[in-house]
């Protein structure tokens, strides 16, 4: 039987411990790994707790209160939604023209 594969934030986490860092590398190597599984968490989170880990990751201000900044993502969301409805539109209408002019021709 095999051993387990180590997960590659451990692997990184060796890497940079072994290659001469000494215990301050190895602090920065647990807070980025820690930052990267709680980004990949965030993603994947719902809504509220996307607020709750983007504060705890320093990506919205400290100082934006939890409203506002439910508002701010919910903007965000509404935003994202416009570009893609108005990025369909342009393509049906490019297909569109581009039928006519076939046909036309």
């Amino acid at each position: 039987m095999r051993a387990p594969k180590p997960s590659a934030t451990a692997a990184a986490a060796a890497s940079t411990t072994t290659v001469g860092g000494g215990p301050a590398a190895a602090a920065a190597a647990a807070a980025r790994t820690t930052t990267a599984a709680l980004a990949a968490t965030a993603a994947a989170a719902p809504c509220s707790s996307q607020l709750v880990l983007l504060h705890a990751l320093g990506a919205l201000p400290t100082n934006m209160p939890a409203a506002t900044a439910t508002g701010h993502h919910e903007q965000q969301q509404q935003q994202q939604q416009q570009q893609q409805q108005q990025q369909q539109q342009q393509q049906q209408q490019q297909q569109q023209t581009a039928a006519r002019t076939t046909a036309s021709a």
